[in-house]
């Protein structure tokens, strides 16, 4: 981490030639901001417009607050120490609260007023207050040695009376959901069952019971596991099904994982880990994220594992390279797995370096990407009775988009090896990211999905100034924009006794791009993607964005996404 001045005016005026300038607070790029000054006590919001009077509750969101240690700065997006924020909404009004995540992480850093603990992207310095024999073991650590991180910095998970923080490591921060101050208890996934790092993006069943993702280190291949926590409590974590990595010494990156009725799904494939390049100490820069590589010459595994059994559907599914973060929903239809997800094709780990994030829009050296929605339509009945290169999906409604002026499908062909190769279908030619439902139909057929949107994804990138409402059958499209906001992912909220899919409220924070301490809770109306009230607050620090989040409904027992 090469030494840095503050993102402060100040530092971007200073006279040293030296020192490397940053843009100010209301900069070019809103992740490049750095908060030093969380809302501890709740501040009043001012209402325009009306909040229905049946939504109560806690939206909680995560994301990185802390850009910079002392003079060290993070290197990439996803390695700032975390900050939550809470929106409390109740009678109409709604108050604002944000606290930094006391990890071991944070408390660390801050005592040695450097970055010492190695994160994502950011390869930490020795502990200035430790032996010289321990800093010289630390130097020639590599990343896949390294204790994992406890920065809890991308999403959060409440089923019952207990709020998570969570990230893709083992470790776990208990966190007071009134309050959000941290537990100092420290939950670590692997000292309940045997896996080594887990998703940040779990799914939460109807009856309270919660599955992720997670990943065993061994002697052999490394291994991916779906684990089970009933009420949602690591306590409880039992492993339900083991399946290798397809490369046994590139595994593959898995964000997260899709879930339908009676099949986990993993989409293994172009953005792998290098084991070799895990094991280049720290001294070398060696991090996770420099051990990725992207294969776009290699394809895609689409994986379906039995829930019943654990077992894996022999049928190879395949398609050509492509990347996702996140699924928007999965379910099973007529012998059938629909599997929907938000696609880009380019290296986006690379893309996510602060270094690039931070060139300016004209800059030609910059890289942009655009996400997109996808359909992927797998058959499962009677594959080995299909023709070779016969279209699989020829009369298959849901591997269609289809209206009034339109109509695209999906693809599935078998080949001679009886691989099944998939194309998809594109629902929309709109960015979207970020993807939300009715949390009531996931696993389920469905209609409408929610997202980020960015009108012009090269000009502003990662700089989402719209939420999108996407029908996907259909691929109609309905975008709410307020360009002198960014939006984060829009949470679904249903109306009580609603009858049809979008009967609800979209509720999100939007951040002000020119008055840096000033955000606002977002109410749309789902139908029809218009604004029903903003409630605007001031907070003590800067307010940086947020990667994911979750509505904690008042009066409800078991709360999903």
């Amino acid at each position: 981490t090469a030494p840095v001045a503050a993102p402060t005016d100040e530092s971007v005026a200073a006279a040293d030639n030296k020192t490397p300038k940053f843009p100010p607070i209301n900069n070019r790029n809103m992740w490049e901001r750095h908060c030093e000054a969380d809302t501890k006590e709740g501040v009043a919001g001012v209402v325009v417009g009306t909040i229905p009077a049946w939504l109560e509750g806690r939206l909680i969101r995560n994301g990185p607050g802390i850009r910079f240690i002392g003079q060290d700065r993070y290197n990439h997006l996803f390695d700032g120490l975390s900050i939550l924020h809470m929106v409390n909404i109740e009678n109409g009004t709604a108050s604002y609260t944000s606290r930094f995540l006391e990890s071991d992480a944070y408390t660390i850093n801050h005592r040695a007023n450097r970055i010492v603990v190695s994160e994502f992207g950011t390869a930490g310095i020795p502990d200035p207050c430790i032996s010289l024999y321990d800093k010289f073991k630390t130097w020639i650590m590599p990343p896949i040695s390294r204790k994992n991180t406890d920065n809890c910095v991308v999403n959060v998970l409440q089923v019952k009376d207990e709020l998570l923080a969570m990230t893709e490591t083992n470790a776990i921060r208990i966190v007071d959901p009134a309050t959000l101050e941290t537990n100092p208890l420290k939950l670590h996934i692997n000292h309940f069952v045997a896996i080594h790092r887990a998703t940040a993006h779990p799914h939460v069943e109807e009856d309270s019971t919660v599955y992720n993702l997670g990943f065993i280190k061994g002697k052999g291949p490394l291994n991916y596991v779906i684990v089970a926590l009933k009420d949602g409590k690591v306590q409880n974590a039992e492993i339900q099904a083991t399946v290798p990595a397809r490369w046994k010494f590139n595994p593959g990156y898995l964000h997260s994982f899709g879930l339908t009725e009676h099949y986990f799904i993993l989409i293994e494939g172009s953005l792998a880990f290098d084991i070799k390049s895990m094991m280049l100490p720290t001294i070398f820069g060696g991090t996770a994220a420099r051990a990725m590589r992207f294969h776009p010459k290699e394809t895609k595994k689409f994986r379906l594992i039995s829930r019943k059994t654990g077992e894996e559907l022999q049928t190879n599914y395949i398609s050509a390279s492509f990347f996702n973060f996140h699924y928007i929903n999965c379910f099973e239809t007529e012998g059938h797995v629909v599997v929907d997800v938000c696609e880009t094709s380019e290296n986006v780990m690379d893309y996510l370096y602060m270094d690039n994030i931070e060139k300016s829009a004209d800059d030609p050296s910059k890289n942009t990407l655009n996400v997109l929605a996808k359909r992927y339509v797998l058959p499962v009945d009677d594959i080995e009775k299909a023709a070779t290169s016969e279209e699989l999906l020829k009369n298959v409604d849901c591997a269609k988009i289809s209206r009034e002026d339109f109509l695209a499908s999906a693809s599935a062909e078998k080949l001679p090896n009886g691989d099944v190769f998939l194309k998809g279908v594109t629902m929309t030619e709109n960015f979207l990211e970020l993807p939300r439902i009715n949390y009531k139909y996931n696993k389920k057929p469905y209609k409408y999905a929610y997202g980020v949107n960015i009108e012009d994804y090269k000009k502003e990138f990662l700089n989402f100034d719209g939420l999108i409402k996407l029908n996907v059958c259909t691929g109609e499209h309905k975008i709410w924009q307020d360009k002198d906001y960014l939006c984060s992912e829009p949470v679904f909220v249903a109306t009580p006794d609603a009858l049809d899919e979008d009967d609800g409220v979209l509720i999100t924070i939007i951040i002000n791009k020119n008055e840096p301490k000033k955000l606002s809770l977002l109410v749309i109306d789902a139908v029809n993607m218009t604004e029903t009230a903003r409630v605007n607050f001031v907070a003590n620090g800067v307010i940086t964005p947020t990667f994911h989040g979750q509505f904690i409904a008042a009066g409800q027992k078991t709360h999903g996404y």
